[in-house]
């Protein structure tokens, strides 16, 4: 079981090691076992993962590749995995959603 890690708070200066340590405590004490880091926030802090770590907490990290509507940059489509390469129309915010067939 788990849930997701959102910004703690929207002033990041408050955001600190013990605050985040607690906030990790008690989704261990609460029976979490991962910990899923949500892709439009902010990436957290080292100390987050370490104290993840620390805890025995399996993070799942989004990579953050929406455009919010702009163009992709060719330089970071390349990267990507032939077969997960992504088509415009998914960084259109009014894209229509396809029923794909599964095997």
């Amino acid at each position: 079981m788990g849930g997701d890690y959102i910004p703690e708070d929207n002033l990041l200066s408050r955001v600190t090691p013990q605050r985040t340590r607690r906030l990790l405590e008690d989704a261990r004490l609460a029976h979490f076992n991962t910990v899923r880091i949500w892709g439009g926030g902010y990436y957290p802090d080292d100390f987050f993962y370490d104290i993840c770590d620390e805890l025995g907490l399996y993070v799942i990290d989004e990579a953050d590749l929406n455009a919010r509507g702009q163009k992709i940059v060719n330089a970071l489509t390349a990267d990507i995995e032939p077969d997960v390469a992504l088509s415009p129309d998914c960084f259109k915010p009014t894209a229509k959603i396809r029923r794909i067939e599964k095997d």
